[in-house]
């Protein structure tokens, strides 16, 4: 479907799009600072694989029990509870100095962040109707921007008071300086309704684009959260360089992103993601084969960048082809990428700890081939339904 190329950005837009910032920015504490709180929690591969396990854990809960809890509170308070407990679990997480606390805080930032990530994108979809598609991706742009701030945030502070903590602080400062700016803006009736009864019903138009998204998510977190292992360990980076090299990484996705928001006033969101895995599978096998470092890190680049599509190109698909349940729609997002976040890291970290890190990074082509697979059964089921609906407009107008 192509969109309109008007775009209104208003108060209430650039909002949800400094919430969203807030949130990335938070949330790239769990890949490039892994070194850093492995040094001070003297933490082996065996403990760290339970944060992102914590945070996916959080995700889940939300993407299961969101939409019943913005049902139950409604309004306001469903818009801004989950964005102040995102910045009260930043800052829980900046002061703990032992495991089970820091992993407690872990899973609330998780849990937080699914929520406003799914109000957020679906505040932007009623907000902006027919631009849905549009607007959802530039506000992971803004992501984008809090995901390859981060890491350089992190290199920077390194070695300053607080050190890497510096990149929890600052975004729950972010929120609640615009909690209180905000307190007067008027939002969006969401209109909460119930989705999940039809989900069998409405076959690989929901489960295709769903298992893209699984398997994509799985396949970037993974190469997210142990990416500066790897440069550590292969490429004999330093800590605090290869935490800044993971703006490679992470960076690459907000160029993609902005060629995302762009190209969609042209192409399906179905079309750019199969593009896009393609493009992810070849960045892995340069990452992998290419001889020198700079080969490796512009391979880097271009696989965080292929691999940061998938979730924007699946909210755009799911609050499209749903656009009754936008609630609900996010939600089912958020719970698809809680339940890649919970498990692929995880496993990755295990193989890792068995077989050495350079063999358990071939589980991120895999995956991404898994997601490749769907990615083309998705636009099938959409190219079907365009036709569908084509033949059934003809007959209408050959009876009228």
């Amino acid at each position: 479907m192509r969109e309109s190329d008007a775009l209104r950005r208003d108060a209430l837009t650039w909002l949800c799009y400094l919430l969203l910032f807030a949130f990335t920015l938070a949330q790239g504490v769990m890949g490039p600072a892994l070194p850093f709180l492995r040094r001070d929690l003297s933490l082996d591969y065996q403990q760290a694989r339970f944060y992102p396990t914590a945070f996916a854990c959080g995700f889940v809960l939300a993407g299961w029990g969101g939409e019943r809890w913005a049902r139950l509170v409604g309004g306001r308070r469903a818009f801004w509870s989950a964005p102040l407990l995102l910045a009260a679990s930043a800052l829980g997480l900046a002061a703990a100095k032992h495991l089970l606390p820091s992993i407690a805080c872990v899973a609330l930032l998780g849990m937080a962040g699914s929520f406003t990530l799914a109000t957020m994108q679906a505040t932007l979809a009623t907000h902006h109707g027919g631009q849905a598609g549009r607007a959802t991706l530039e506000g992971n742009v803004s992501s984008s921007l809090g995901s390859a701030l981060s890491p350089m945030v992190i290199a920077w502070t390194a070695e300053a008071p607080l050190g890497w903590r510096w990149v929890l602080i600052a975004p729950a400062a972010m929120v609640f300086v615009l909690a209180i700016g905000a307190r007067t803006l008027a939002l969006p009736d969401l209109q909460h309704r119930r989705g999940a009864a039809g989900v069998a019903r409405r076959g690989m138009a929901f489960w295709a684009p769903w298992l893209a998204l699984l398997f994509g998510v799985a396949a970037e977190w993974s190469g997210m959260f142990w990416g500066a292992e790897y440069l550590v360990q292969h490429l004999h980076f330093p800590a605090a360089k290869a935490a800044l090299s993971m703006g490679a990484y992470l960076g690459g996705g907000i160029v993609a992103r902005v060629f995302c928001a762009r190209a969609l006033r042209r192409r399906s969101s179905e079309s750019l993601l199969v593009a896009w895995m393609l493009v992810a599978l070849l960045a892995f096998f340069g990452l992998q084969w290419l001889p020198l470092p700079p080969m490796r890190l512009a391979s880097m680049w271009l696989l965080g960048a292929s691999l940061a599509t998938v979730f924007p190109l699946s909210s755009a698909t799911f609050l499209l082809r749903f656009p009754a349940q936008r609630t609900w729609a996010a939600s089912r997002v958020s719970l698809g990428a809680g339940l890649a976040i919970l498990t692929a890291p995880f496993l990755l970290g295990t193989a890792a700890h068995r077989r050495g890190l350079a063999s358990a990074f071939w589980f991120i082509p895999l995956l991404t081939a898994f997601a490749l697979a769907f990615s083309l059964v998705s636009l099938r089921s959409a190219h079907d339904a365009s036709s569908t609906r084509e033949e059934g407009a003809q007959e209408k107008g050959g009876r009228g």
